[in-house]
């Protein structure tokens, strides 16, 4: 078979992949969306959204008021997932936004394996190896726990496509080679800022392990006193910690001094940094400056040329968040150190896949028991990939091997976030992680966990150069059984779905004259937090009547917009009730309905029964308002 027919038959292949993983949705099309109602409506809402701004000059996209009307928002640091909104809006513009939405979720999980399989062919020239490492890479549970609602995670193979693309504009230093590679970060941050990111940072560490000569050398671990003292530390202050722990702290009385030991914090991150340090000098391997080729600016000069022609193209994005950062509205997150995001748990590593179809329950349970969430704690790596990696130790000789290895282990450490937990015990140890908190662009990308994509990515890439050093005979042998029994613990259907039904009233509320909706329960949410109520179903009600609602839902949400909607008695009386609270403010029945005449635009008021408190419904009830439709649950009025 020619390279181009074996290639097109792996692309097949992974398609087929896409479509065994991801089942039942290639046959729930139309109708179902991945995962459970929240955060999949978001990115339904994103392809609608779209689609009005390229049908009407009127409709912005990066800018809006179809949700939090008439005040509006910026989209610059909302998830827009423009890299799969794009051909969803055009290249699927004949079919429904949840059947594009679903066609581009099948398609990223096809070009996830297929863009793994040309990296690794590329470095190993092993169609095999690199098939079992495309599948390995395609199936990873961290895809699986995306699959449930964030696409924009799911969607990696741009961020694989770069790596190809920069391996070699670093290996021919030619301009136009940087060109591409920056063509392709363009399209990682169209698709998902964390990637973004972390293609970033792969850049600069790629560029200057070549030029620098960092490389992971054999290290032969000597034994001496100081490793008895470490493992008596350890001991020492792990005992401690447990005597905190079971009798709830102490504290002592020295002179006028007080001095307490009530959490056991520092015992416990001065027991982990002891046992970390022991296990470091038992390492084998050991990160070493070798013979570089010295060309910094030569590999500056890639580097600038890269990220200028990825400027240019993301020229629309920076203009906007440019213009949020001169307003005071660029929106970050505090450094405050004990209130970080966590990272990844390495017990995850050994627990199972919390997803399996036939034993995920199990692994679920163990999560839970630990206080891990699947969520951000997928690191399973399944068994087959690491033993065929530890079991074949020839593939370190090979200088690519070793380089992954290296990246492997930065991300690793990355993902496990500010501070060290192991199985559920917060050991107060910090970790590098939590210096990232400081950087600009790198500390909005503030879930660690997320850079366990590189992982799985890093090992897929070791998985290709251990099955490239196995003789022919076994070779097929070993990925035949490989894949099985990969398949076998990576498989998670059938996957969870949600039915997407248009109620009739929202046909009816589109057909009325244009004007805005304010749907009761009321809130406005971000990813920092909720204002009162808001369900994300009613972004998909929005898809359906096609009308701009009072609420809504973004990633990032300005503190300016936020603070219009708190400076309004009306609206604070109505995001209190809505979250089940005490109000204290006394609005006029007939005063409100002018105001939200006035000031807010609305022409029209939803009450969804079914979420409403009794004070939420005897608020509304008491507007004067005149009623046009009621059925399943839901009034809709006018308030002409």
């Amino acid at each position: 078979m020619s390279a181009g027919g074996a290639h097109i038959a792996a692309l097949l292949l992974f398609a087929a992949l896409s479509v065994f993983m991801t089942w039942p949705l290639a046959s729930q099309l139309h109708t179902h969306l991945p995962g459970h109602m929240g955060d999949n409506v978001v990115f339904l809402w994103n392809f609608w959204l779209l689609r009005q701004a390229l049908e009407s000059p009127d409709v912005a996209f990066l800018t809006t008021d179809a949700v939090f009307h008439p005040v509006g928002t910026s989209l610059v640091l909302h998830t827009h997932s423009l890299l799969n909104a794009l051909p969803g809006a055009t290249l699927f513009g004949r079919f429904t936004p949840v059947a594009a939405v679903n066609l581009t979720v099948l398609i990223a999980g096809a070009l996830n394996g297929f863009s793994t399989y040309l990296l690794t062919f590329r470095l190993t020239t092993d169609r095999w190896a690199s098939l079992l490492a495309g599948s390995f890479f395609a199936s990873s549970p961290v895809f699986t726990a995306h699959l449930l609602g964030h696409f924009n995670y799911y969607t990696a193979w741009p961020l694989v496509l770069f790596v190809i693309a920069l391996w070699h504009a670093r290996e021919t230093k030619h301009w136009r080679a940087a060109c591409v590679a920056g063509v392709l970060l363009a399209a990682v941050a169209y698709a998902d800022y964390y990637y973004f990111v972390y293609a970033m940072v792969l850049a600069l560490l790629l560029c200057a392990q070549r030029a620098s000569g960092l490389d992971l050398v054999p290290y032969q671990p000597r034994r001496t006193k100081l490793d008895a003292v470490l493992l008596g530390v350890a001991a020492a202050a792990g005992a401690v910690a447990g005597a905190v722990y079971a009798s709830g702290g102490f504290v002592w009385y020295v002179g006028g001094t007080r001095i307490s030991l009530t959490t056991g914090n520092n015992v416990r991150a001065l027991a982990a940094a002891a046992l970390v340090w022991w296990l470091w000098r038992r390492r084998r391997l050991t990160p070493a400056f070798t013979h570089g080729d010295g060309a910094w600016l030569v590999y500056g000069r890639v580097l600038l040329v890269m990220c200028v022609t990825c400027a240019a193209l993301l020229g629309p994005l920076i203009g906007h968040a440019l213009a949020l950062w001169r307003a005071g509205q660029y929106v970050t997150h505090g450094t405050v150190w004990r209130n970080l995001h966590p990272g990844l748990d390495p017990a995850a590593l050994v627990l199972g896949n919390p997803f399996n179809s036939l034993w995920g329950e199990e692994v679920r349970a163990a999560y839970a028991a630990l206080g891990m969430h699947i969520d951000v704690d997928p690191a399973w790596l399944s068994v087959a990939p690491l033993v065929l990696i530890l079991t074949r130790r020839d593939w370190l000789p090979q200088a690519v091997a070793r380089e992954w290895l290296l990246i492997v282990g930065i991300f690793a450490i990355w993902a496990l976030g500010p501070y060290l937990s192991v199985f559920g015990l917060e050991t107060g140890l910090p970790l590098p992680q939590i210096l990232l908190r400081y950087v600009p662009v790198a500390s909005n990308a503030r879930v660690p966990g997320h850079a366990m994509v590189l992982v799985s990515l890093g090992t897929a890439v070791l998985l290709s150069c251990a099955m490239n050093r196995t003789p022919m005979f076994r070779q097929r042998a070993l990925v035949g059984i490989g894949a099985m029994v990969m398949l076998l613990d990576f498989t998670s259907i059938p996957v969870a779905t949600t039915r997407l039904t248009m109620p009739a009233l929202y046909d009816r509320l589109g057909a009325l004259p244009p004007g805005a909706v304010l749907d009761v329960p009321f809130g406005i949410l971000d990813g920092a937090g909720v204002d009162g109520r808001f369900e994300p179903r009613v972004l998909y009600f929005q898809t359906g009547h096609g009308k701009p609602i009072t609420g809504g839902y973004v990633s990032r949400l300005s503190p300016a917009v936020k603070q219009a909607f708190q400076q309004s008695a009306l609206m604070r009386h109505l995001m209190r009730l809505s979250a089940g609270q005490p109000s204290g403010e006394t609005i006029d029945s007939g005063r409100a309905v002018e105001e939200l005449r006035r000031r807010w635009k609305v022409r029209y008021l939803v009450l969804h029964d079914e979420d409403a408190s009794s004070e939420v419904r005897l608020f509304v009830e008491r507007l004067p308002l005149r009623l046009i439709a009621q059925e399943d649950g839901r009034r809709l009025y006018t308030l002409d």
